[in-house]
């Protein structure tokens, strides 16, 4: 079981509007959530090494 740490992660990310007429009228973005959990050891990558030795 995990226990809390309180500690706070800063994750990056983008918005995009579109606007018309001075109203938004479209909405998306994106949010980098990897390199923050990877770096925090939160996630880990698979192993990818060739297990015949070869690369």
């Amino acid at each position: 079981m995990w226990k809390p740490t309180n500690k706070k992660l800063v994750f990056t990310g983008v918005d995009v509007d579109k606007v018309t007429d001075g109203k938004i009228v479209e909405h998306g973005g994106a949010v980098n959530t990897f390199e923050t959990l990877f770096q925090e050891s939160l996630i880990m990558p698979k192993d990818c090494t060739n297990k015949s030795g070869e690369n």
